[in-house]
C-alpha cells in the first residue's frame, strides 16, 4: 500500500489528542506526503528517507526533525 493511504489509517488509529493529530496531519501534508503520497511503504529506502530528509524544511531544523520523526513512527 502506498504511504498517503496507509498514514491516513495508521493516524485514525492512534490513541492522540486532538492538537497532536492536527500537527501530524500538518507534518504529512506539507512536507511528507508531497514526497512520498504515492509510494509503496515497501519502496520507501533508507537512501529515499536520507534524501527526502536532506531537502526538508532545511530553514526550520525542529519542524524537520519532527517530520523525520512523525515518518520513522509511520513506517516502524
Amino acid at each position: 500500500s502506498s504511504l498517503g493511504d496507509y498514514s491516513q489509517t495508521w493516524l485514525q488509529h492512534r490513541p492522540i489528542g486532538g492538537r497532536t493529530r492536527h500537527n501530524y496531519r500538518r507534518l504529512l501534508n506539507s512536507y511528507i506526503l508531497p514526497t512520498f503520497a504515492l509510494t509503496d511503504i515497501r519502496d520507501i529506502t533508507p537512501a529515499a528517507v536520507a534524501t527526502w530528509y536532506s531537502g526538508t524544511a532545511a530553514g526550520t531544523p525542529t519542524v524537520r526533525a519532527h517530520a523525520y520523526s512523525l515518518l520513522r513512527s509511520i513506517l516502524h
